[in-house]
């Protein structure tokens, strides 16, 4: 009976031992993971604070969307102006930001309204108006991308791409 317990107390101390190399190598995996996530928030920090500070011109890769979008920006007034670089190896699209006297930015904010999980369509009679005229919405429809306010002159719907203001 005694050589039963001895056996009983070693496969017991054996499985504590397993246990407890397994809840070392979980918590190393746990720091490991709390170290990156740490990281990926300074990261996007960083990445805030340099979109928020004054940048005269902005570089993005170029798309026939994303340069109607820009047009509509520029004819608005929300924008300086808008080119196209082909200068590297892919074309590349450079939006001159405009500024207030003040310093700040002539676009106060932003929202994304149709989304690729839930687009958001409106008839002709239902575009909206933004902040009571101060914003605009854009809007692609099937005469091409329009403001909020070209859309309802042409007595046109479509899919709201987002509101600026």
């Amino acid at each position: 009976m005694l050589h039963d317990a001895k056996q009983l107390l070693q496969t017991k101390q054996s499985e504590l031992q397993d246990t407890a190399k397994q809840n070392r190598a979980l918590v190393e995996r746990l720091a490991a993971a709390e170290k990156r996530a740490a990281g990926a928030k300074e990261e996007h920090a960083a990445a805030r604070s340099t979109s928020s500070a004054t940048a005269t011109a902005l570089r993005q890769a170029q798309a026939k969307l994303k340069l109607a979008v820009a047009e509509v920006l520029a004819s608005e007034g929300f924008i300086q102006s808008v080119c196209v670089a082909d200068d590297s190896e892919k074309p590349e699209l450079v939006l001159e930001l405009r500024y207030a006297d003040s310093g700040d930015t002539i676009i106060d904010g932003l929202k994304r309204v149709s989304k690729p999980g839930r687009r958001v369509y409106v008839g002709a009679k239902e575009v909206a108006r933004v902040r009571n005229g101060l914003g605009m919405s854009i809007i692609s429809t099937s005469k091409g991308v329009l403001c909020d306010r070209d859309a309802r002159a042409q007595k046109v719907g479509g899919e709201v791409l987002c509101e600026v203001w």
